[in-house]
């Protein structure tokens, strides 16, 4: 009997794994490796895996946005997107909805704090909440009424605030698709220049010098779009990488033009000549 349980336990692993990940992902949608891993815990139980997996994301809504926020009204949530929806179809907040939702949470709509939203509700476009997106935003962060998502901005911000955190690293690297032109491979560089002001000013030293040599009249070194490579590991350089570039390893895996902007930088300093800033600032 005992043999017999052992090797259904077998066949459910190596016939119907694909099959459970994929439910688990369809309902949750966690990546392969976390679906993976929570259905191995729980011996390929679906039912079981979902509510741990729900269980500990309500905890850690609960650790970070402080308990009163765990309990969510969603018909409050659909009575608070179709306020800021527009119509003909109410499927959808638009950029005066979006306009009108930042007024009521008195915050600038160019704030950080709007693109840190955007980034919870899983927003795939600029000044655009789809009705899941807002509404499935609204109630991962614990929150059914502008009261309640305005009183946990503060800590989400905090939890922001280490640039070297893992929620601020995946916030910067979400920006990169959701800034970019549908269709398009890399992000335009006037939009790269208006969110590295908005993600790193304040948190890099080198920002503005790294803005002065991206939009340098040189054609050998200016640039008309950003690849994602790029994008990325500008914050792994911007956090690494010490103000008088000493410490960075020409022959790292880093971009030709991060490569092309030390050597630039390096030129400048040397020459204490246009360096924005003098004063040595920390990465948090």
């Amino acid at each position: 009997l005992l043999l017999n349980r052992e090797k259904m336990m077998n066949r459910i692993k190596t016939g119907d794994k694909d099959n459970l990940i994929s439910q688990f992902r369809n309902v949750t949608s966690a990546d392969r490796a976390t679906a993976t891993e929570c259905l191995k815990k729980h011996n390929w139980k679906l039912d079981q895996a979902l509510n741990s997996y729900f269980n500990q994301k309500q905890q850690h809504i609960s650790d970070l946005y402080g308990s009163a926020h765990t309990k969510v009204d969603r018909k409050h949530v659909e009575k608070l997107f179709r306020h800021y929806a527009e119509s003909p179809d109410f499927e959808r907040i638009g950029v005066e909805g979006i306009l009108r939702f930042c007024r009521d949470l008195n915050v600038d709509p160019t704030a950080l704090e709007v693109l840190a939203i955007a980034w919870k509700f899983k927003a795939k476009t600029p000044c655009i909440f789809t009705r899941s997106e807002f509404m499935d935003g609204m109630i991962e962060m614990g929150c059914d009424s502008v009261d309640k998502l305005r009183d946990t901005l503060p800590r989400l911000m905090q939890d922001l605030s280490n640039t070297r955190g893992e929620s601020f690293k995946k916030l910067y690297q979400y920006t990169f698709d959701y800034v970019k032109d549908e269709g398009k491979k890399n992000l335009e560089v006037k939009d790269a220049f208006a969110y590295w002001n908005l993600l790193l000013n304040g948190r890099w030293t080198l920002l503005p010098l790294w803005l002065q040599f991206l939009g340098s009249e040189d054609e050998s070194i200016r640039r008309k779009t950003i690849p994602k490579d790029t994008w990325n590991l500008t914050l792994d350089f911007c956090t690494q990488i010490s103000t008088d570039l000493n410490n960075y390893d020409e022959n790292g895996a880093w971009p030709v033009l991060l490569d092309e902007f030390v050597e630039y930088a390096k030129e400048k300093l040397s020459s204490s000549a246009n360096i924005p800033n003098q004063e040595q600032m920390q990465i948090d």
